[in-house]
């Protein structure tokens, strides 16, 4: 990948399933959601393939925050840079050099 060297850390973010369920039950998100809906939500914080963990970069977090708006009974000061903001408290950082990093 052009621009990484392999004497720089590098950062992966990653959010379990079991962490985001929790999340979940305890701020009340996703009542008003189908269990299909509710298994993509909590499947998000996988590739596509459905077993490799995805790297939860800004953008995935603005997307998780808006289901969570569109499923969820909230009140109307709860926008989704707060929503952002308790998905990232749950967020787990791992840090390794280059070869590491690349194969994981």
């Amino acid at each position: 990948m052009k621009g990484y060297t392999k004497d720089k850390v590098y950062e992966k973010r990653f959010i379990s399933m079991t962490d985001l369920r929790a999340l979940c039950i305890e701020e009340n998100w996703f009542t008003c959601a189908t269990n299909k809906e509710y298994d993509k939500f909590l499947n998000m914080v996988y590739e596509a393939d459905g077993i490799t963990r995805k790297d939860i970069d800004t953008e995935t977090l603005q997307r998780m925050a808006e289901m969570v708006q569109r499923y969820s009974k909230l009140h109307e000061e709860v926008s989704i840079p707060s929503i952002m903001f308790s998905l990232a408290r749950i967020r787990i950082s791992l840090f390794s050099y280059w070869e590491d990093y690349k194969n994981n």
